[in-house]
């Protein structure tokens, strides 16, 4: 993981095309403003880890119930694979 230090204003360029700028800091946090393409995903992971553990659970849920063994699609594309 790089660590970068940033004052309100500045900005952090990824690749050839992202664009992260730091807008305001307090003592409480910082807002950030990203820009790239409409393609590229962006997600607070809290919520991105909330959807793969709901996969999980449907998954696991399915599978209970029809004692088949089943996959659930998690959000980094890979499949989930449960036992029956």
């Amino acid at each position: 993981m790089l660590v970068l230090t940033r004052k309100a204003g500045e900005a952090i360029h990824i690749g050839g095309n992202i664009y992260i700028r730091v807008i305001k800091t307090n003592s409480g946090g910082v807002r950030i403003g990203i820009e790239a393409p409409q393609e590229i995903p962006i997600c607070r992971a809290e919520l991105m880890e909330h959807e793969e553990a709901m996969n999980a659970v449907d998954a696991q849920w399915l599978a209970d119930s029809k004692g088949l063994e089943c996959s659930a699609l998690v959000s980094n594309g890979q499949r989930l694979r449960l036992p029956r």
